[in-house]
């Protein structure tokens, strides 16, 4: 009887004991199954973000190559065309320059034939003939201005950096600073629509700006004319020396 209670009670508590075991391995199974589950998903979370930022990272570097690529080709564009500038602009200086020189040639060859013509004479000789008197010896060359072109474009950007050097401009400026060191004084070309700058400056040393710097004389002509800094959009220069002093003058357009 009592063996018989014994296994009635052993019967029930593995009845009620064993699902209750399997329902906490089963659970416990769940959990475990959820756990690896998040943790795979933070892994393709995290994975999925590096993976994004490597893609950013490398648009970033292609956009500042192109950036930089862009840059550079700006950069020798715009040497080129003030070299293209520069080149235009000592040509028409130059021919500018022989133009005034042939004419200062002409006017002294004109003057010396004047004195060839009125110093010739006849002198009477005993059989009635007449000789003509020996010509004079041709005056000197007079010294001639020099046009200075090699520094314009620095002194156009020490004026004013975001104008364009202009070559016609420049002519323009040479000739009158050419006009203004054979009259020995400064005054304007009185071209109307153009801001203008003129000066006179002694030699101080050596060399073609005898002794000055593109920056000083920008520096002169932008604060004579404030509008040639702060309004013109092309400029052009002029640089002349003579005897011993430097004649220049600035021009500018809107």
């Amino acid at each position: 009887m009592k063996t018989r209670l014994l296994l009635t009670r052993l019967a029930i508590v593995v009845f009620v004991v064993a699902p209750a075991l399997a329902c906490a391995a089963y659970a416990g199974t769940g959990i475990v199954r959820a756990a690896h589950e998040t943790q795979t998903a933070q892994v393709e979370l995290a994975t999925a973000r590096a993976e994004g930022e490597l893609v950013a990272t490398q648009a970033m570097a292609a956009r500042k190559a192109e950036e930089e690529i862009a840059r550079q080709k700006a950069a020798k564009e715009r040497a080129a065309r003030e070299a293209e500038i520069e080149a235009a602009a000592v040509k028409a200086a130059e021919e500018e320059a022989a133009r005034l020189a042939a004419e200062e040639v002409a006017l002294v060859a004109d003057a010396g034939t004047a004195a060839t013509i009125s110093g010739t004479s006849g002198t009477s000789t005993g059989g009635g003939t007449s000789s003509p008197a020996p010509a004079p010896a041709p005056a000197p060359a007079p010294e001639s201005p020099v046009v200075v072109t090699s520094y314009n474009v620095a002194i156009v950007r020490a004026i004013n950096p975001n104008a364009t050097y202009d070559s016609a401009l420049s002519a323009s400026c040479a000739a009158h600073a050419k006009k203004m060191a054979l009259a020995g004084s400064i005054f304007h070309s009185g071209i109307d629509g153009r801001f203008e700058s003129v000066g006179q400056m002694g030699g101080i040393g050596s060399g073609a700006l005898l002794g000055w710097t593109a920056e000083i004389i920008g520096g002169f002509h932008a604060g004579h004319v404030s509008q040639l800094r702060t309004e013109c959009t092309r400029v052009g220069v002029g640089v002349v020396t003579y005897k011993g002093v430097l004649w220049t003058v600035a021009q500018g357009v809107l």
